[in-house]
């Protein structure tokens, strides 16, 4: 890229100032530009200094043949640059045809304002309405703080009178190549074809007021205009096909002519020529034959005064209008659905903006898509269409089968011993699914091989799928049978030279784990350990059960509390729970006898798991509750009945005045003769207190009768 298309380019970004006009009588439409003065160009991208103005412009200024120019001299050059006085580099503001470079007007004002320049401007139409425009810099960089342009553009009549004048306003320095434009709207001078174009210098020269000028030009114009159709989305969203002819009506948004006249043109080359389709004409309207027109075809219509609307000068032109023509969209692909009965049904379709219909020819299409029943089988037929920019297609054939369902897979019941290794599961049909419960889940195509470890009813469930449909759920029963299971044989103990015999009860074929294996519904063991037994019970099912023989302990009596009429004994150690005996023959459970007479009793406890026993002996005791020591020979002592069977007794007799008569605490001494401090107690009721072995209190009456 060279620095000057460089330039070019980044004037794209810079700010881009429109001058306001001083009376705004354009409405919009432009007519073909009648002159535009660009100062020329030159082939090369350096600085470069065209040759001085010639008439029809004229200058009282000086023509400067070098870079820069002195005050009050002017130069035409393609660039700007000049950095001993600050001047920034800007290239002209035409847009030049590739490989040549544009010049500009370049001024460095008078040290006194005035006018600068003028140019005059024939071949206008009178009475016609015209735009001038022109476009200027500030050469001076943002800082340089010298004087600022600020120039009056006037266009004047050929005897001096102002048509139209517009100001720049002080120019301020910017930060790059910023062109600003000013613009103004004039009507022409009624008695003449031509004007004269006047730039006035509003400040003072010397040091800045430096600026340069380009692309002055002068264009009819005329009040807004647009074009309507009669065909609401010809030159929009579109129609479809050309079938079609339609009204094209001139639309301005004032009237600025006196006698209007429009001329119809259409271009079928994208604008390059346009071909006359009416004459001058005050019919703003023309009539389009169906057939006649193409897609992308251009229509615009020339509007000016009756007198001059064939002078280019004279006339502006309306908008192009484009036409549209979409055309009709390919049809959608024919389509074929299958549905299993009783499934959901969804009609898929890629393409959208989607119709339905029920036929291929007439009624009415629908955006919703139809709603399959799939409860009846069977085949049914559908018909489509796309629309695309508002064009319908062909109808597209969409045809539904709703298929049948296969019947469920036959099945039968399976049987698995408890923690055995169990099987597959099978049934009878094609692409198996099996699930877990009768409703929901997932079907899995691998078949399931149940858990035998929990003995119980169980149940999965099967379905085939036939042409991609899948069959009712059959159930599958899985019994797991319970494994055999010895109740009467129980973990159990033995003593030391005692044989007992292990017994699995009925109902099994047992098999000893011993060496070698002994099959028999008992076993007769000596010693202690583990014995297993393998059960198969009438299923077939197999389970080993093993029962645990341990040492037998034989248990210790700690204590036998004994009353007048009761035993209780307590025991430890051994391998509880107890049995208790007063014979070794009749057993119970309780450690309590009770409604004894008085004497003395052997006592045995074992545990219920073995024989071992232990033994102790002990006394049921008589307390008689009189005694008469008259001292004749006959029930003369009070005394206590096998006491002598316990080692802590303590014993207290009182007085019915709460006087301590007697105390004892050997069994041999617990005998009393009714003497208190040796001499014979009165006959009456006393009260006594037996404590034995710290556990059991005894408490009573004795009647004394000494006569």
């Amino acid at each position: 890229m060279s620095w000057k298309n460089f330039f070019k380019f980044s004037l794209i970004f810079s700010l881009v100032f429109i001058g306001k006009l001083n009376a705004q009588v354009c409405g919009g439409s432009f007519g073909a530009p009648i002159f535009v003065e660009d100062f020329g160009r030159v082939n090369n991208s350096y600085q470069t200094v065209s040759p001085a103005l010639v008439s029809p412009a004229f200058t009282n200024y000086i023509y400067s043949s070098v870079m820069p120019p002195n005050d009050g001299y002017y130069t035409i050059s393609n660039t700007t640059e000049y950095l001993p006085w600050g001047w920034q580099k800007s290239l002209d503001h035409t847009n030049d045809p590739s490989g040549t470079y544009g010049n500009m007007l370049v001024v460095n004002a008078d040290y006194s304002p005035g006018e600068f320049y003028r140019r005059r401007v024939s071949n206008l139409c009178s009475n016609q309405v015209y735009r001038f425009s022109a476009w200027i810099i500030n050469l001076h960089r943002v800082g340089a703080n010298v004087i600022k342009p600020n120039v009056t553009f006037q266009i004047r009549s050929t005897t001096g009178a102002i048509l139209g004048s517009i100001s720049t306003g002080i120019l301020p320095e910017e930060n790059g190549e910023v062109w600003k434009n000013f613009y103004l709207d004039f009507k022409s001078d009624p008695s003449s074809s031509e004007v004269d174009v006047v730039l006035i210098n509003n400040a003072a020269g010397g040091i800045g007021n430096d600026l340069a000028i380009d692309d002055i030009s002068f264009s009819p114009c005329g009040p807004s205009t647009s074009i309507t159709a009669t065909l609401g989305n010809l030159f929009t969203t579109g129609v479809c096909d050309n079938s079609q002819s339609f009204i094209l009506t001139a639309q301005m948004s004032s009237n600025t002519f006196q006698n209007v006249n429009f001329i119809w043109q259409k271009s079928t080359d994208g604008g390059n020529t346009w071909a006359n389709l009416t004459g001058a004409t005050s019919n703003p309207n023309i009539t389009i034959p169906a057939g006649s027109y193409q897609n992308n075809d251009q229509f615009r219509f020339i509007v000016g005064e009756s007198t001059n609307i064939n002078l280019t000068s004279c006339r502006v032109m309306s908008g192009i209008s484009t036409v549209k023509i979409n055309g009709y969209p390919n049809a959608p692909s024919n389509r074929s659905f299958s549905f299993c009965r009783n499934s959901t049904a969804t009609l898929t379709i890629p393409e959208n903006n989607i119709l339905w219909y029920t036929s291929a020819t007439g009624g009415i299409g629908s955006v919703n898509t139809p709603i399959i029943d799939t409860s009846v089988v069977g085949v049914k037929d559908f018909w489509i269409t796309q629309t695309v920019n508002g064009c319908e297609s062909a109808r597209a054939k969409i045809t539904v089968n709703v298929i049948d369902n296969p019947s469920a897979p036959i099945v039968s019941s399976f049987e698995f011993c408890q923690n055995s290794i169990a099987s597959s599961l099978s049934a009878v049909g094609t692409d198996l699914k099996w699930y877990t419960s009768s409703t929901g889940g997932t079907g899995n195509t691998i078949a399931p091989i149940p858990n035998t470890s929990i003995a119980g009813d169980f149940s999965f469930w099967v379905t085939q799928t036939v042409n991609g449909c899948e069959s009712e759920r059959e159930e599958v029963k899985v019994k797991i049978l319970q494994a055999p299971f010895s109740t009467v044989l129980k973990d159990t103990s033995i003593c030391d030279g005692e044989n007992i015999v292990l017994d699995v009860g009925a109902g099994f074929i047992a098999e000893w784990q011993t060496i070698p294996p002994v099959v028999s519904q008992t076993l007769q063991v000596s010693s202690p350990g583990k014995y297993s037994v393998k059960l198969t019970d009438s299923k077939g099912c197999v389970a080993i059960q093993t029962v645990d023989v341990t040492p037998g302990i034989t248990p210790i009596i700690t204590q036998v509390k004994s009353g007048e009429n009761f035993l209780e004994i307590l025991a430890e150690n051994g391998n509880p729970p107890y049995l208790y005996s007063l014979d070794n023959v009749n057993w119970q459970t309780s450690n309590i006898f009770k409604n004894l007479s008085a004497g003395i009793y052997q006592i045995y406890v074992k545990s219920q798991t073995n024989s071992c026993t232990a033994v102790a002996t002990s006394a049921v005791l008589f307390i008689p509750n009189a005694f008469t020591p008259n001292q004749d020979g006959y029930n003369d002592v009070w005394k206590v009945s096998n006491i002598e069977f316990f080692s802590n007794v303590k014993l207290k007799i009182f007085d019915k005045f709460g006087i301590q008569v007697f105390t004892a605490e050997d069994v041999l001494k617990f005998n009393w003769n009714g003497l208190y401090n040796g001499r014979l107690l009165p006959s009456g009721t006393y009260w006594y207190v037996m404590e034995i072995d710290g556990h059991y209190t005894r408490t009573g009456w004795i009647l004394l009768k000494n006569r």
